[in-house]
């Protein structure tokens, strides 16, 4: 009992990060929509198909990570304890963007930065 108590504590300090929002599911979503969500965003991310550039394996690692979860029952099962002991605790999980979600931001920064006077500042 105490191991298991100490246990989730150390994930409890950890953020955690939203496989569900990674794989654009609903967390309600059965093993058949995992299985497919995970087929096309890994066709779409996939080393080979992107040109092994960096920020896109790296995506590519965090959706098949996220499929290892979620595809095993029992790791499910300890993610959405998790998961809930994170919202409980009044923390907000870690939204994975996509490259796309990234350089939107970038440019919309940039386009702030560009419209600001510096002189002002």
């Amino acid at each position: 009992m105490f191991k298991q108590m100490y246990r989730i504590n150390i994930f409890a300090s950890m953020p955690i990060k939203d496989y569900y929002t990674l794989l654009r599911l609903e967390p309600n979503a059965d093993q058949y929509a995992i299985k497919k969500a995970y087929r096309k965003m890994a066709k779409e991310y996939h080393p080979d198909k992107t040109g092994n550039n960096e920020s896109t394996s790296s995506y590519f690692r965090e959706i098949q990570e996220a499929y290892e979860v979620l595809s095993d029952a029992k790791k499910r099962e300890e993610y959405h304890y998790q998961r809930w002991l994170e919202k409980s605790m009044g923390h907000q999980l870690d939204i994975a963007l996509t490259p796309i979600q990234i350089l939107k931001l970038f440019l919309k920064t940039e386009q702030y930065l560009h419209e600001s006077d510096s002189f002002r500042m």
